[in-house]
């Protein structure tokens, strides 16, 4: 390749001249085309050619004669030469994106739409277009002709067509782009039709990402017909009267024709039904739905219609937008398909209550601050104020239709059933997380009250609210008992605990059991003995003959009498129990470990317990024989894995041809050994993974538990077999069991094997042991501070990093509680190692003196907050944001992943400012920096930034968010949201990505405020925290922050931003003064200080969930140019025939004569649809060009048939015509088309002239738009050669453009658009 500038150019102009002969072969240009995409992809034209070349000097070979011999290879007969051509023009514009002017000025944009609306036989052409088109969307979207966007349009809704899909892509990201031009050229309507289209169902979330980043703000929701195009969405639920059979008698053919209409109708049920759950994962979602007097309300009315198909659908769409999970059971209002007993839960899964690791939830979890029931909280306010509660009310009463379908019944009793739980759990809801006024209004329900006690209506009607009513009372009662706090943290975690309800989750029960108890205790004798006899064990030996439950209820009740229990050691009663457990007599060992069995480890652990809290139990079972044999089992399996590991070395180390290697000599006695050593353990790996004998681990961890029992197991040695089991090798599941058996409460040789086990040498048991602790802590064990925090520390130097990350977040957790934390910094651990998880725990330490002291000690107090200041502010937004996202859209594998569910939220990681103002220490550090008074001084910017916004008519935006998401997202390049087909945005069809060459950053509407109101959220969320603790919050108050964060949620443009501030609120309404404060503004707070959560009085009178009205300014009547008559033209009468028949042709009323006439015509005169180079050609310039032409002394379209082609293709780039009229108009004029003669004459009609770059460029006349251009490509020439800041400045032009032609398009935006499908027959648009 040459590398002399001087040589290209000459090689360009030589190659230009051979592509426009016509002497030269097609496969020798398609040979030159090649050559000349070499040199564009080495080199930018514009430090190829001069300025003066640039701005279109002939002679000197400029780029405009460059393009002028690409373009007539663009309209080539030969599909291969289209395609390269197309592809030779995306990578100029896309190395040079200035050169997109040229493309645009010469004409290029219609020939461009018509090789991406050609048929499937030409594939390759089509893909090299729709790459083009993309490119062009991304240099300069502002600039994109109005015929590549109808183009795409028309591709998108033939759904028949391959490329549908990736034109709607391309929509959506031009919508992003450029609102503007995708509002004028159909696309935002066709986004908001295919997003209910089942077609597009797997682009749904992509096309609504869009949708809420236009809602966002000001500048981009002016493009959104206010009260129009979001109730396309909620359409479907509205306009379901016509669902239902026919009359009878009907014919059959329109009886099919209607199950076809309602089977679609039910499918685009459930496309609204996702949409609407995807809107309100965002605030610009939530906040315009609630906003829109038609929005929320529409969905709440949906449930009065008589469709129970709807109504199940609504019921499952609001049970996901709540986050509520729908009940597996049969019957749901009672509470033992709930919960049955502690560690047991309904699926009776052996595992659980068997000494598995329970994941039990965290004890001071619920003191962190959940951004998740902030979301949830503002969705009740909103959809209550709807009236979702009589909805739901009116679904749980109404009448079942007569039907004798037993499959009908069954599914509106369904319905019915749904609709009560759901209510429920709104309840259960409101009384969590709403404030007490409104929970009590919520809470009395009075319509449904006053009907089950109406003796004037139905009595039909009466018993149905009677039934809700009892159903909503026993639900309550299921929640409060599920709910308890200390459900699980009362567990512990060993023996009979197991299987016992715990108390306090339910006082009736409780005040039963202890009633019970008394009565049990003071059981006389003769009835005690009788209740022996009763069990059936004194008198047979034959264990399937007793009875177990009888076994039970003594255990649990008159043995704990010791009275009872040392009358019952002098029967067989307790022998026969411990010799079935005996493992000698291989009855409770050999049983198989299944859900029916557990039965039986169940009355063993309560045996263990009842024996060892007495003291003739403890000298009854110290020497017992079940004891010794345990021990001795213990010691038998260590003494054989010895053997095994001998073995093991021992043939290792002999030569390898021993016999016994080999196969000869003993080695089939020692097989044989092996395996009848095998059948006499009981501890085998299979034996405990498929038998009861896992069980006696379970057993001696009851003993573990107390005194006595230690002293038995210390006196049997067991723990002396204990310790070495627990490291066998390859016995991992020894191990496990050992550890999550033993009772740590009491400090000895149970706490010695736990380290042990944190210290194995297997990594599974190290990680099992280090996510034990994490257990142990959810279950209170005694003295964790002094023992268990040190051993986590321990963990923190693990050579697998896997096992220090489990053991730091168990670190974080136990932080929560104040004893554990400075335990913690006591120890001062190397936490940096870590990460950001590490550094995160370290942050936590300076809410405490001692953290601050220590701290500061090693400089990480000054380091860390330049480093905040400086970046690290910023990135805990968009990381919390990002968590967010990522937990109300969660990606299939965390769907999958589906653990510890139970902590499943959006908790607030630490914030070092929020940190340090929780010490009085801190608090003067943050005095000293003044950073205090720096984040309020930028939200007072953003709070006078809205005020004037919301005063000025055009009612633009200052702060803008990177996403339509509540949580916006946390990429920071471009403010793009999150599209699932980003990572190749200009791929064409059927996957063809672009390569690295084609990438061009570009800027999308608002993005010169992303900075702006990213730094605006990291502000927000900074005072937030400083402000939620009780020393931190005199900061917010001597400064009277509260109410300008309560102006900026209420009245911010930014919905996002609201968004953000709202969360801001709820963090620091935890301080009690806050809440006096926002009381007074019209906010108040649940009672419970650890709520966080603040919202509205009257969400009805509050302005938090309005959007101000706007001014429409995609009005297609408004931005369209001014129409005259073809009269006007001077067109023959043929030509003004042709083009009345092609504007007929938008109307599909229309469209069929027009049609047929143009085909007439088409048949009968084919010469007046070519071009006539002869009428006017451009003179030629001594190097042999065709000289520029000149718009002085246009000729007149009667002079030349390329006035009627012009006029043609300015009809189809502003008017909207389906995918099949477009290619039937295209046909017509293909003869035109496909040769270059045509050219000469469109450059003759009035058009753009290239951009000027050289200094005289002001000189030049203005020119008028070109064929297909936007009103932005005709003003506004590009004068730089950053694209971003070509595109900003365009944008900013548009939107003025925009508002001053919409006067009146708000109050015709109804027919505006359709009247771009609609043309006057007689009229036709001119610049």
């Amino acid at each position: 390749m040459p590398s002399d500038k001087e040589e290209i150019r000459k090689n360009i102009v030589q190659y230009a001249s051979s592509l426009e002969d016509r002497t030269v072969a097609l496969k020798a240009k398609l040979d030159i085309i090649n050559k000349l995409l070499e040199y564009t992809k080495g080199h930018d034209l514009k430090d190829v050619y001069p300025a003066s070349a640039v701005a279109g000097g002939v002679g000197s070979g400029g780029v405009e004669t460059f393009l002028r011999s690409m373009r007539g290879m663009i309209v080539s007969t030969s599909r291969t030469i289209r395609a390269a051509s197309l592809r030779l023009v995306r990578y100029i514009i896309v190395k040079t994106p200035t050169m997109m002017a040229y493309v645009i000025s010469l004409n290029m944009a219609p020939f461009i739409s018509r090789s991406f609306e050609r048929d499937k036989h030409s594939e390759a052409e089509r893909v090299q277009a729709l790459k083009l088109i993309r490119a062009m969307s991304e240099v300069d979207a502002p600039r994109m002709p109005l015929c590549c966007v109808q183009a795409l349009v028309a591709v998108a809704e033939a759904q028949d067509d391959s490329f549908c899909r990736v034109a709607l892509e391309t929509i959506c990201e031009i919508s992003v782009r450029s609102p503007h031009v995708c509002s004028l050229g159909g696309g935002l309507r066709t986004m908001f039709d295919a997003a209910l289209d089942p077609m597009f169902q797997g682009m749904q979330e992509s096309l609504l990402a869009a949708v809420g980043y236009l809602l966002n703000e000001n500048e981009t929701r002016a493009y959104i017909r206010p009260g129009v195009d979001l109730q396309t969405i909620l359409a479907p639920f509205t306009n379901s009267y016509l669902l239902g059979p026919l009359p009878k008698g009907t014919n059959k053919d329109k009886e099919k024709e209607k199950e076809k209409e309602d089977e679609v109708l039910t499918k685009r049920w459930h496309g609204s039904c996702k949409a609407v759950i995807t809107l309100l994962k965002t605030w610009p979602g939530i906040i315009s739905l609630a906003s829109d007097a038609q929005g929320l309300k529409s969905i709440v009315n949906a449930l009065y219609l008589p469709h129970s198909e709807l109504h199940d659908k609504l019921i499952d769409a609001l049970f996901e937008i709540l986050r509520v999970s729908q009940p597996k059971t049969a019957d749901p209002f009672r509470i033992s398909s709930h919960y049955t007993v502690a560690g047991k839960a309904a699926t009776g899964k052996p595992g659980e209550g068997s000494g598995l690791t329970l994941e039990l939830p965290s004890r001071t979890r619920s003191a962190r601050h959940n951004l998740l029931n902030n979301y949830i909280s503002i969705l009740l306010v909103a959809f209550i104020d709807c009236g979702l509660i009589e909805g739901l009310a009116h679904i749980g009463n109404v009448s079942f239709p007569t039907t004798t379908d037993e499959a009908e019944k069954i599914r509106f009793k369904n319905i019915s059933q749904k609709a009560t739980i759901l209510l429920g759990e709104i309840l259960h809801l409101s009384n969590t997380l709403l404030p007490s006024a409104q929970c009590a209004r919520v809470q009395t329900l009075p319509a449904l009250v006053n009907l089950s006690i109406s003796f004037q209506d139905d009595p039909r009607s009466r018993s149905r609210a009677s039934t809700m009513v009892t159903h909503l009372h026993s639900y309550s009662h299921i929640k409060a008992t599920s709910s308890f706090a200390d459900f699980y943290l009362g567990l512990i975690v060993t023996g009979a605990n197991k299987w016992r309800r715990i108390k306090g989750k339910d006082r009736r029960l409780d005040k039963i059991d202890d009633v019970k108890m008394k009565m049990d205790r003071a059981m006389e004798d003769n009835v005690f003995q009788a209740r022996l006899k009763d069990s059936n064990v004194l008198t047979t030996k034959d264990i399937q003959k007793w009875n177990w439950d009888a076994i039970s209820e003594l255990l649990s009740g008159p043995l704990n009498n010791p009275t009872h229990l040392t009358s019952a050691l002098k029967t067989k009663f307790i022998k026969r129990i411990l010799s079935f457990l005996r493992p000698s007599n291989r009855l409770f060992c050999n049983m198989a470990w299944t859900t029916e069995n557990m039965k039986y480890a169940r009355i063993a652990c309560q045996t263990m317990e009842v024996l060892v809290n007495a003291d003739a139990g403890f000298e009854y079972l110290k020497d017992n024989k079940m004891i010794t044999h345990i021990s001795d089992m213990l010691r038998q399996e260590i003494e054989l894995a010895y053997a095994e590991a001998e073995e093991l070395r021992r043939l290792q180390t002999r030569d390898p041809s021993s016999p016994s290697l080999s196969g000869h000599g003993d080695h089939g006695t020692r097989s044989r050994k092996g395996s009848v050593s095998t059948e006499k353990r009981l501890l085998s790996q299979e034996k405990v993974l498929k038998t009861m004998a896992r069980e006696y681990f379970t057993l001696l961890g009851t003993l573990s538990s107390t005194t006595y029992g230690l002293a038995i197991m210390a006196r049997n040695k067991i723990f002396d077999y204990l310790k070495p089991m627990s490291e066998l090798p390859g016995r991992d599941d020894l191990s496990d069991l050992i550890m999550r058996s033993l009772d740590y409460n009491v400090a000895g040789e149970s706490r010695v094997i736990l380290a042990k086990a944190l210290t194995s040498s297997s990594t599974v048991v190290r990680f099992l042991a280090t996510r034990h602790m994490k257990v142990l802590l959810r279950a209170g064990v005694q003295q964790y501070n002094d023992w268990g925090v040190d051993l986590l520390v321990n963990q923190l130097n693990d050579p697998d990093p896997k096992v220090g990350l489990v053991a730091l977040s168990v670190l974080d957790e136990a932080c929560d509680d104040i004893v554990c934390m400075e335990a913690l910094i006591r120890l001062r651990p190397s936490l940096l190692k870590h990460g950001k998880p590490g550094k995160s725990l370290m942050l936590r330490f300076l809410s405490r003196s001692s953290g601050i002291k220590y701290l500061s000690e090693i400089g990480f107090v000054a380091q860390e907050m330049a480093f905040w200041v400086k970046e690290e502010n910023v990135q805990y937004v968009l990381s919390l944001e990002s968590n967010l996202s990522e937990l109300l859209n969660p990606s299939i594998w965390k769907q999958r992943e589906g653990s510890d569910q139970a902590n499943a939220g959006a908790y607030l990681p630490p914030h070092l400012f929020g940190e340090l103002a929780k010490t009085e220490e801190g608090c003067e550090l943050l005095k000293q920096s003044g950073l205090f008074e720096v984040f309020m001084g930028i939200i007072r910017r953003a709070s006078r930034a809205t005020t004037t916004s919301s005063s000025s008519s055009s009612s633009t935006t200052t702060s803008s968010s990177s996403s339509s998401s509540i949580t916006k997202t946390s990429s920071s390049s471009n403010n793009a949201i999150p599209n699932n087909n980003n990572n190749n945005s200009n791929s064409g069809a059927n996957g063809s990505s672009k390569s690295s060459s084609d990438v061009s950053t570009v800027a999308v509407v608002g993005a010169d405020n992303v900075h702006s109101s990213l730094e605006t959220r990291a502000a927000l969320y900074a005072v937030g925290h400083i402000g939620s603790s009780p020393t931190g919050f005199s900061f917010l108050e001597d400064d009277g922050s509260v109410p300008l964060i309560l102006s900026l949620a209420q009245s911010s443009s930014n919905l996002s931003l609201r968004g953000t501030c709202f969360f801001v609120l709820g963090m620091i309404s935890q301080i009690e003064r806050a809440r006096e404060i926002l009381d007074k503004l019209g906010w108040e707070s649940p009672q419970n200080l650890h709520s966080y959560i603040t919202v509205p009085k009257d969400i009805s009178q509050d302005s938090f969930l309005k959007v101000a009205p706007y001014e429409y300014l995609g009005s297609w009547a408004g931005s369209s140019p001014s129409m005259v008559s073809f009269d006007s033209l001077g067109f023959p009468p043929a030509h003004k025939e042709i083009l009345e028949y092609v504007a007929k042709l938008s109307n599909h009323i229309t469209a069929d004569t027009a049609s047929r006439n143009l085909k007439r015509l088409k048949t009968k005169q084919p010469e007046l649809f070519l071009c006539n180079p002869a009428a006017a050609t451009p003179a030629a310039t001594p190097g042999g060009a065709p000289a520029a032409p000149t718009t002085s002394i246009p000729p007149s379209p009667s002079e030349s048939s390329a006035g009627l082609l012009y006029q043609t293709l300015q009809l189809m780039g502003i008017y909207k015509y389906r995918l099949g009229v477009r290619r039937f108009i295209f046909d017509c004029v293909d003869s035109a088309i496909l040769s270059d003669d045509m050219f000469p004459l469109l450059d003759l009609e009035p058009r753009n002239q290239p951009p000027n770059a050289a200094a005289g460029a002001a000189a030049r006349p203005p020119a008028s738009p070109s064929i297909g251009a936007t009103a932005a490509s005709a003003t506004t020439p590009p004068t730089s050669t950053n694209p971003s800041v070509s595109s900003t400045s365009t944008s900013t032009s548009t939107s003025a453009s925009s508002s001053s032609t919409s006067t009146s398009a708000s109050s015709s935006s109804a027919t505006a658009t359709d009247s771009s499908s609609t043309a006057n027959a007689g009229t036709v648009p001119t610049a």
